[in-house]
């Protein structure tokens, strides 16, 4: 069974945690028989105060008519772009937001994760050492 984090809960997530994001949509394209979205999602560090940004992709299908060719489109349905580019950008931020930590479901459907807990010791051993360049 695959886990699921709907849109409405990330997007009240990145409301409670960060307050202030907005989304800029960067890129619409057909690649295939799907739409893709590219986005970049914008969010106040609350610890910092300065804006910082992610970016995401997601791809949804544009449906043809039962029993047709994916990319016969001649037979797309009439509604099919008009629901795949809203999908599709809504799956852009999930994956914009993923990449700000588990949760908002980055390790969602994984099969194996790592615990990480054993590196944060190891940082301390790190924290004086100095970076030279040849």
């Amino acid at each position: 069974k695959t886990a699921y984090l709907p849109i409405d809960k990330v997007e009240y997530l990145l409301t409670k945690i960060f307050i202030k994001w907005n989304v800029e949509v960067k890129q619409v394209q057909v690649i295939a028989n799907s739409a893709v979205v590219t986005v970049r999602l914008y969010y106040q560090n609350p610890l910092t105060g300065m804006m910082e940004w992610q970016d995401g992709v997601g791809a949804a299908p544009i449906h043809t008519a039962k029993g047709k060719g994916a990319m016969d489109w001649s037979e797309v349905l009439a509604d099919s772009v008009m629901k795949a580019v809203p999908s599709a950008k809504s799956f852009a931020v999930k994956d914009a937001a993923e990449e700000l930590g588990k949760i908002f479901g980055k390790d969602l459907n994984r099969k194996d994760t790592v615990i990480y807990d054993s590196l944060l010791n190891d940082t301390e051993r790190f924290k004086d050492a100095k970076i030279t360049e040849k």
